[in-house]
């Protein structure tokens, strides 16, 4: 069991707007509908009521993601 989980949260809405920008081959998960990303969301939020996690907001930029989670790295290896 870890310690901790780092959920890196988006709105489905946005994930599928990247999905749909991004070069290459959809996988299978990229070709479900919106209802089942939003249940898959809806899940990991109740999963992370019951255990130790940080959540960063994945609908900003992925500069500042990248950034707060390498923050949030970092801060896990001093402790």
């Amino acid at each position: 069991m870890p310690d901790s989980y780092i959920f890196l949260d988006v709105d489905p809405k946005i994930g599928a707007e990247r999905v749909s920008q991004r070069a290459g081959v959809p996988n299978h998960f990229d070709e479900r509908k919106l209802d089942f990303h939003q249940r898959v969301r809806a899940g990991y939020m109740e999963f992370f009521e019951h255990v130790s996690h940080t959540v960063i907001d994945a609908n900003q930029s992925l500069e500042k993601v990248k950034r707060e989670l390498k923050l949030k790295i970092n801060s896990l290896i001093r402790s």
